[in-house]
């Protein structure tokens, strides 16, 4: 288990104070990445080998929303690191310790230089960080099953220098941001499954498509060709 403490600023409200979940999911993904950080045996074999984990998959189950300057307790628990794939729960909680969100998030590890999906080892894995408690919550699929819908909303973006972080893609959050405005508060949730599919890069031309159905709403990502980049669905559980 490793955990840290944020306090919301301005800068990740929105108009009525409330925690943007863009925001909210990058704070699970510094944790995620801070915690790796602090696993020694883990990190040095990533900068050694020159390998990383990408975001495969991600479900935030949202309980409440918490606001300006409320101080959050973030949590960060890794339960599986077998074969091509890494399994972590992380959950935020408000001064009350109220949890006001809970994550189950599929990383995949890669070779940076080649892009290829690696296996870690047996004897890698041995860490008294990883344990064995899965995060409570109902976990879905990673697979996101898109209904036969007409397309309700068309957005193109061609991908900015600031949407690109150091794996020199598109940062995953930045797909979740992109539907927020899309959607347009036009539907009610309170469960989003994102599930990554290709990395898109700077200068890209990436479209996005808001699907005419009622529950779940369903935003498809996908670049000039017509490659399928990403699906984040929006779910009232």
């Amino acid at each position: 288990m490793y955990t840290i403490k944020r306090k919301i600023s301005a800068s990740n409200v929105d108009k009525d104070g409330r925690l943007h979940l863009h925001e909210a999911f990058d704070f699970m993904l510094d944790i995620c990445a801070f915690h790796m950080d602090e696993i020694k045996v883990l990190n040095d074999f990533f900068i050694e080998n020159n390998y990383s984990v990408f975001l495969k998959a991600a479900q935030i189950d949202i309980i409440k929303t918490p606001v300006y300057r409320n101080k959050l307790t973030i949590v960060d628990e890794i339960y599986s690191g077998k074969g091509i794939y890494g399994l972590r729960g992380v959950t935020i909680s408000n001064e009350k310790n109220e949890i006001c969100y809970k994550a189950h998030l599929t990383g995949v590890f890669v070779n940076k230089e080649t892009g290829a999906p690696i296996k870690l080892t047996d004897e890698i894995i041995n860490v008294p960080e990883i344990c064995e408690n899965k995060i409570d919550m109902e976990i879905l699929p990673r697979k996101i099953n898109v209904s036969d819908s007409n397309v309700k909303k068309i957005e193109k973006i061609n991908v900015p220098q600031s949407f690109i972080d150091m794996n020199k893609h598109m940062n995953s959050s930045y797909y979740l941001r992109i539907a927020e405005d899309i959607l347009n508060n036009e539907f009610d949730y309170n469960r989003v499954r994102i599930e990554y599919k290709m990395q898109i890069k700077q200068g890209s031309i990436m479209r996005i498509e808001l699907l005419d159905c009622k529950n779940p709403c369903v935003c498809i990502y996908e670049d000039k060709e017509n490659i399928h980049l990403a699906t984040i669905e929006f779910l009232k559980a």
